[in-house]
């Protein structure tokens, strides 16, 4: 028994000694800095009132002593900690700050004989002010007729993270007039079916401090008057044209996936033009047509003509995002404007081999020229624009200034 005694004593004051050799080895020759996380205040964030943070730090040896620094002021000085882990709470009350950047800064001592220094840094934004916000071109009321786009103008007194405008069962991003302007402006399409009635108008805005606020006005959907229309083309013609060109689901998908990546800014600047020297209108905007083969149905663009083959360029200025050929729509070609805003020329006779997707093309841009390719029955030009996958009167954004 008093053998078994003797060996486990040995055993442990080998074991001491070794713990004591390694810790001694550590304090000596590791260089190795502190690990350090810092809960509650992140890169590029912004924050309002206090704000309480989390400090954790750890060393395989131990951790000597922390400081902090906010901006030149140093909040703690070679604080003692003593051991391997920690965790310290920092509270900062931003209240005391001037709104703008700041900067805090963790410097941590190891407690090893090289006393390695590891430095943790966070950029973060103050913004106490509460949001205000107003409408700029809205009285109480807007009215809007089918098919047409109502354009929504509001102000702040600061820049927000976000602001979404809800309308007609649906939402639209707002997004600066211009750069670093405090005016925000969203568009809202009308479709030709949208029933005539009165509406609600709401816009959520919300603060890059996480802070909401919200503007409200009523909105009446007023009828339009319509045209209608019978045309007929062969059944022949589209049965030809079903071997070279795709279907026009895969157009809507297209459209569908490019209003997904939509740049949330405007690419255009000053009016739209038309998209030709229009000297015939054969069919207007929203006319009901009566066809054989798509029945009863919104002719949702403007049908328009030159001479034949002329000249189809851009309207504004824009991103290439479709350029190929559909089995309705023909040779199409479709811009991106920005915000959602798209431009579709169909029925061209060719297209510009000196465009592709993804390029950008100035206003006055040529794409191709006009044609009868599609569901058509003459040369002719079917120009449409969409505002959120919804199409809109396209002479609204000629004589209007968006």
């Amino acid at each position: 028994m008093v053998s078994k005694l003797k060996l486990l004593a040995c055993l442990f004051g080998f074991s001491l000694l070794g713990w004591i050799g390694w810790n001694r080895y550590n304090y000596f020759f590791d260089a190795s800095g502190t690990t350090l996380a810092l809960v509650g205040i992140e890169n590029g964030m912004y924050y309002s009132g206090e704000v309480d943070c989390k400090l954790n730090g750890q060393h395989s040896f131990k951790v000597y002593a922390v400081s902090v620094f906010l901006d030149d002021h140093q909040l703690i000085k070679n604080f003692r900690i003593g051991s391997r882990e920690f965790e310290h709470s920092i509270p900062v009350d931003t209240r005391t700050l001037e709104d703008g950047r700041h900067i805090l800064k963790v410097e941590a001592i190891a407690g090893t004989s090289q006393g390695t220094k590891t430095f943790l840094e966070r950029e973060f934004f103050v913004d106490n002010q509460p949001i205000q916000a107003a409408f700029v071109n809205v009285n109480g009321e807007s009215c809007v007729n089918q098919g047409k786009t109502l354009h929504i103008k509001f102000r702040v007194n600061k820049p927000v993270d976000s602001a979404i405008v809800s309308a007609l069962s649906q939402e639209f991003v707002a997004v600066p007039e211009s750069k670093n302007s405090l005016i925000y402006e969203s568009f809202v399409p009308v479709a030709c079916e949208e029933e005539p009635k009165d509406d609600v108008l709401k816009i959520s805005i919300k603060e890059k401090t996480g802070g909401v606020c919200s503007l409200e006005s009523n909105l009446k959907v007023v009828q339009s008057q319509f045209k209608r229309q019978q045309i007929n083309v062969s059944a022949q013609k589209m049965d030809e044209e079903a071997k070279v060109a795709a279907d026009n689901e895969r157009l809507e998908s297209l459209l569908a996936e490019a209003l997904k990546n939509s740049p949330k800014e405007k690419l255009w600047s000053g009016s739209f033009c038309t998209p030709l020297e229009i000297k015939n209108v054969y069919t207007d905007f929203g006319t009901i047509r009566t066809t054989q083969l798509k029945g009863r149905y919104s002719h949702k663009g403007l049908d328009v003509a030159d001479m034949p083959k002329s000249a189809v360029w851009a309207t504004q200025h824009g991103k290439v995002i479709v350029k190929d050929r559909f089995v309705f729509s023909g040779n199409t070609v479709v811009l991106d404007h920005g915000c959602g805003v798209f431009s579709l020329f169909f029925h061209l006779e060719d297209m510009n081999n000196k465009i592709e997707v993804g390029q950008l093309v100035k206003q006055g841009t040529p794409l191709g020229t006009t044609g009868m390719t599609g569901y058509a029955t003459g040369y002719h030009l079917h120009w449409e624009m969409r505002v959120n996958n919804i199409s809109v009167d396209p002479r609204q954004w000629v004589d209007t200034k968006f």
